[in-house]
Parts: C-alpha cells; structure tokens; sequence
C-alpha cells in the first residue's frame, strides 16, 4: 500500500510541475498558487495517516492483500529467475565446452617457445650497408 502511496505522490508531483498549455491557462477560472497545492497534499497525507484508526478492518485486509501481493510477486520472480537461468545455463555450458576444446586445440599446435620461434637475422649486417652506401 505504501508503494502506492509514493508512486502517486511521485506522480502528481510531476503531472503538477509539468507546464499547462497556454489556451487552458485562459480559460482556467481559479487560479491555485503553489501554496494551495502544498496545504491540499499535506491535508491528504495527514488523511491518509489516519485512515487505519477511522478503518481498521479495511486496513488490516489491505495489509493481509500486500502480504499476499508481495509473496505472489516473491515466487514469480524465482519462477523466472530459474527459468532464465535454465535457458542461459544450457548456453553458457555449451560455450564453455567449446571453449575447453579450443583451448586444448591451441595449447597442442603451439608446443613452440618464443625463442624457437624467433628466426635468427639473415639480412646484412648494418655496418655492410654503410660502407656499401659510401662506395657508391
């Protein structure tokens, strides 16, 4: 109930700072200044207050409903959870898998050391290309 409660307060919050379009501006009658708006939503929320010693069968059936709610919500949510987790798990075990195997492919083909595969230098020396670079 008191999820409610804020969601509607969040919400008029808004719908009241959101401008009016200026043709209902001039054919608005009363004009409501903010200080009106303010002690109407502190009257409400003082009425809301109040509500479960005016009611109280109405606000325990209200807390009973939440609880139910709140349980109901609880369960689907691990309904889906498992079911997302059962689609995802079938995939993430099948990647892995193949990622084993590649893995496993690539450490057998590459049994070289860097040093193996270093090629040794074949090309001339630099000090050939300097006295080539001077004769000529």
């Amino acid at each position: 109930m008191w999820f409610l409660v804020r969601l509607a307060f969040w919400l008029s919050l808004v719908i009241v700072l959101l401008p009016a379009a200026p043709s209902q501006q001039k054919t608005c009658a009363s004009q409501m200044g903010p200080s009106d708006a303010f002690s109407a939503a502190a009257a409400a929320v003082s009425d809301i207050r109040q509500f479960c010693e005016r009611q109280p069968g109405a606000c325990a059936t209200g807390s009973q409903a939440i609880v139910q709610f709140e349980q109901k919500a609880h369960a689907g949510a691990k309904m889906i959870y498992q079911l997302l987790n059962e689609r995802t798990g079938k995939n993430v075990s099948a990647v892995a898998a193949k990622g084993t195997n590649k893995l496993m492919e690539d450490q057998s083909r590459g049994t070289l050391t860097p040093a193996d595969l270093a090629t040794p230098w074949d090309g001339p020396s630099p000090q050939r290309e300097k006295d080539a670079k001077r004769a000529t």
